[in-house]
């Protein structure tokens, strides 16, 4: 097996630059984000920071791969086919919990949340292939729960896949936006994602524009 910089770095304060590098971009933007401030804030001599590291590309990827492991040590998605029955939306439910929950509780999630909203129209790399992963899971969650008479099929399933994924999304930019992560008390609660869904999405709203 390949050994990723992640791996190399853990005995060298990898937790320490995740920390200083989310802190940096989110306090004046990816452009404006400087790797000396990061690598001071970090206490990593230069040399054994470029050893590593050789791009603030490469730095972003290793960041954003570090928090999602942490993320998936902690919560991992159920597969979608978990979603093709009566129980959809008592599963949705379930789901949006369990991730509110992991976003007060998980520090790795709120700084992945950070980074994210810093580049949430340009995402390359680490954070690009992840945002298609989610949106391939919603996809395939939505085309079990139409096959379960659970979700409206009037819309293409890819349209209906991008339009949620859009939504879930915008929620969550709009949370840190206003100061803080989804579970947050930002003027909206856990619960209003799966609100906003059941609006789109319940096959007895299919009247509904």
């Amino acid at each position: 097996m390949t050994e990723t910089p992640g791996h190399r770095i853990r005995d060298q304060r990898l937790d320490t630059l995740v920390r200083a590098t989310v802190d940096e971009i989110s306090r004046v933007g990816i452009e404006g984000a400087s790797l000396n401030r990061i690598i001071g804030a970090a206490g990593m001599s230069k040399s054994s920071f470029y050893h590593f590291v050789d791009s603030k590309a490469a730095l972003i990827d290793l960041v954003t791969q570090s928090l999602l492991d942490d993320v998936a040590r902690r919560w991992t998605a159920p597969a979608a086919e978990s979603f093709a029955g009566d129980d959809f939306w008592e599963r949705v439910d379930v789901v949006l919990a369990e991730l509110a929950e992991v976003s007060v509780a998980d520090a790795a999630l709120q700084r992945l949340g950070d980074l994210f909203a810093a580049q949430p129209d340009g995402a390359v790399g680490v954070q690009q292939q992840f945002l298609a992963s989610v949106g391939r899971w919603v996809h395939d969650v939505l085309g079990a729960g139409r096959r379960a008479g659970q979700v409206r099929d009037d819309l293409p399933l890819d349209l209906q896949a991008q339009i949620v994924f859009a939504v879930l999304r915008t929620v969550d930019q709009w949370v840190l936006a206003h100061g803080g992560h989804r579970g947050a008390d930002v003027g909206i609660d856990e619960t209003e994602p799966a609100r906003l869904l059941r609006r789109l999405l319940r096959r007895e709203d299919r009247s509904a524009v």
